[in-house]
């Protein structure tokens, strides 16, 4: 898949760096790769398995309404994160960050 940004997805891209930027995201697997949030989700999934702060991402992920609208984030898509905040409220977890393994 090409790194070239355009429309919808520069877009995107550029709402997920604005604001605070977290402390281990110069050590992502996805740091300057868009294909890596934003590209096919299986391919996207499989790049945040080989990433050394995966768990600190996940973290990040589900402690924010949405950071990467319609992307990977933490090994999981915008729907995966949807539905584990459900799970996580519904258990009355009161931090999302835990590390929950998630197929």
């Amino acid at each position: 898949m090409s790194d070239t940004l355009t429309g919808a997805r520069l877009h995107r891209y550029v709402n997920v760096l604005r604001g605070e930027i977290p402390v281990w995201f110069p050590d992502a697997a996805c740091r300057g790769r868009t294909d890596a949030m934003f590209g096919p989700p299986a391919e996207a999934k499989a790049i945040c398995l080989t990433c050394a702060v995966h768990d600190e991402c996940r973290s990040w992920s589900l402690s924010r309404p949405d950071p990467v609208p319609g992307g990977v984030a933490g090994g999981l898509d915008y729907r995966q994160r949807g539905r584990l905040r459900q799970r996580l409220r519904g258990a009355g977890t009161a931090d999302p960050g835990i590390r929950i393994e998630v197929n």
